[in-house]
């Protein structure tokens, strides 16, 4: 019988920081994982999060186990580049069904893999347990070499904002996964959703320069919606602007609909000042500007709509 001890031994602990070649600058292990606590000594400020997913809720039980583990780990990353961070290591707490294989559990672990290799975040500890379904929570640990983050309070009136990527594309892959049998027809599509990509480089060139910022995880207009509330002004959003793929395009009738609302982008929505030469950012779209007053208005061919839905709610589903 495998026991929780074996789980750890055998898949867990070589994630840890004494198989990335990598050292990092800013911090160094004193304890790793194995032992009741891991050790840390950090020379700067450190930056941290923690993001719980639910089967259903935030993922499909149908998924491949690879596309589960990377997914939720890039969705807690996602934060960690919204305040331009360079993330340092994570740990996590999976609660398992007890009907996972010996193969299902290598897949999961080689999601965490390929993307804590790529960014060299190596897992520090967690825990792990069983109940009636599957749940996974990171907490995602990042530092500011030098500077302050970029929060969400800050925004300023005449202030320009701006979106990295493309939006809408992962909403049309989940909506695609739910609505029709599973093929590569839509590969673009499905591998925005099951393989988001952390912007940490992008947030970490922003930092010196935004005034605000968050990530785009539960659809444009809540998100941007956030900066708004925090920073007490108003934004407007002009959808002829929203930079929407081709797939996207092909796939949805109204995909600026999906642009504005659709969630699991994880791209990063910024705040700048007018006079800032974006030149050198071509990973940047202006959508719209910070206004007076309050909440986030959308202007669709010259006139102003209401959206049936601003984003994705934990609590409304």
């Amino acid at each position: 019988m495998v026991t929780e001890f074996d789980i750890i031994r055998d898949y867990f602990f070589p994630l840890g920081p004494q198989n990335f070649p990598v050292s990092h600058p800013h911090w160094q292990l004193i304890v790793g994982n194995g032992d009741d606590c891991a050790v840390i000594q950090t020379e700067c400020p450190l930056v941290f999060s923690i993001d719980t997913q639910v089967d259903q809720v935030h993922f499909l039980n149908s998924m491949h186990p690879s596309h589960i583990a990377y997914r939720g780990l890039a969705a807690a990353l996602s934060d960690l580049a919204a305040m331009g961070a360079e993330p340092v290591f994570y740990t996590l707490a999976l609660t398992l069904t007890g009907q996972e294989s010996a193969a299902w559990i290598q897949d999961y672990v080689s999601g965490l893999h390929t993307l804590s290799s790529q960014l060299n975040c190596p897992l520090v500890g967690g825990d792990t347990t069983q109940g009636s379904c599957l749940v996974q929570t990171f907490q995602v640990h990042g530092v500011i070499p030098e500077g302050a983050p970029i929060t969400r309070q800050g925004a300023r009136p005449g202030d320009k904002v701006w979106v990295t990527g493309t939006l809408g594309d992962a909403a049309a892959g989940l909506d695609f996964l739910t609505k029709t049998p599973a093929n590569d027809s839509q590969s673009q599509l499905l591998d925005r959703y099951h393989r988001p990509s952390p912007r940490i480089q992008w947030g970490q060139a922003m930092r010196p320069l935004a005034t605000a910022g968050i990530d785009i995880s539960d659809g444009l207009v809540a998100d941007l919606g956030h900066i708004c509330e925090r920073s007490q002004v108003g934004a407007h959003i002009h959808c002829e602007r929203l930079p929407l793929s081709l797939a996207l395009r092909d796939y949805a009738q109204e995909p600026w609909r999906l642009g504005l609302t659709g969630g699991d982008d994880y791209e990063l929505c910024i705040c700048l000042p007018p006079e800032l030469d974006v030149t050198p950012f071509p990973f940047l779209t202006e959508v719209g500007e910070i206004v007076t007053g309050r909440g986030v208005s959308v202007v669709h061919k010259g006139q102003e709509v209401t959206l049936n839905s601003q984003g994705f709610d934990h609590f409304a589903q």
